[in-house]
């Protein structure tokens, strides 16, 4: 497929993606993604220091999995990012690995002390 990947095994670091080729901005028919940190203000409020070393995380794995599938970076707004796809399956896949790469991450403690923050179960497990 012309890409590799390679991730880090050290906690708390994002890890490393080649991609041979550079992606270009899609035409035609696309996919868009729109995303947003859920209650940032409150947490830039509440830890700025906390918050920037979080956005620094975020903002490198969203980039790295952005790459990974073949996405585009069309801008970024604050903590928002909008990103264009050549194919719904990219932007799809794209979506679904974020959502698991952002609850594995290594997060600073003082952003999952207010308790929208904390890890939600649900009644089975």
């Amino acid at each position: 497929q012309g890409r590799s990947r390679r991730r880090s095994s050290n906690a708390g670091q994002i890890g490393h993606i080649r991609v041979q080729k550079v992606v270009q901005p899609p035409t035609g028919l696309i996919a868009l993604v729109f995303t947003d940190v859920q209650s940032s203000t409150f947490l830039w409020n509440f830890s700025v220091d906390g918050m920037r070393d979080a956005m620094q995380i975020h903002n490198a794995l969203f980039r790295s999995l952005i790459k990974w599938h073949r996405g585009y970076e069309v801008k970024t707004e604050g903590d928002a990012f909008m990103v264009s796809f050549h194919r719904t399956t990219d932007a799809v896949r794209f979506c679904i690995e974020i959502q698991l790469e952002l609850l594995q991450s290594d997060w600073p403690d003082e952003i999952l002390e207010p308790e929208a923050c904390q890890v939600q179960y649900t009644a089975d497990g």
